[in-house]
């Protein structure tokens, strides 16, 4: 089997402080159920950005102004699938979301509530990286 290496864009979306989570339905293939943060895969030829855009259009129906990269991770779905993440920070001017038939649920979190939720090994890239303090994320 050959070896295959996904790259990802994904955003940390603020709304007033709190984060958008979203749960992706169990009917997907990866990462059934789990809680994360909108984004998804790059495209070819695609522009990081615009990508970005795309993706959180496409799964949230929210435009945002997407600010910074904030960090890079990657990790491996199994032996010969490895995933390199590029989270970015964006804000959005309406907490108002249209999931797509990807994701069963949402919410605007605080940073217990992301704690609780979200993959662990997410949360720690984002204590490494200092991203709560950095965006001033109510604790909730």
């Amino acid at each position: 089997m050959e070896n295959v290496i996904v790259v990802a864009v994904k955003s940390i979306i603020v709304y007033k402080r709190k984060v958008l989570i979203t749960k992706r339905t169990a009917e997907e293939k990866y990462g059934a159920g789990i809680w994360e943060i909108p984004g998804g895969k790059l495209e070819f030829g695609e522009d990081l950005v615009d990508a970005l855009k795309r993706e959180i259009l496409e799964e949230t129906g929210l435009k945002v102004d997407v600010k910074e990269l904030l960090l890079a991770s990657t990790y491996k779905t199994d032996d010969h699938r490895q995933v390199v993440i590029l989270n970015y920070v964006s804000h959005s001017i309406t907490n108002t979301v249209k999931l797509s038939k990807e994701h069963s649920d949402y919410m605007w979190a605080g940073q217990n509530t992301m704690r609780r939720l979200l993959p662990a090994q997410m949360i720690q890239n984002f204590e490494k990286n200092h991203i709560f303090e950095k965006l001033y994320i109510i604790e909730d």
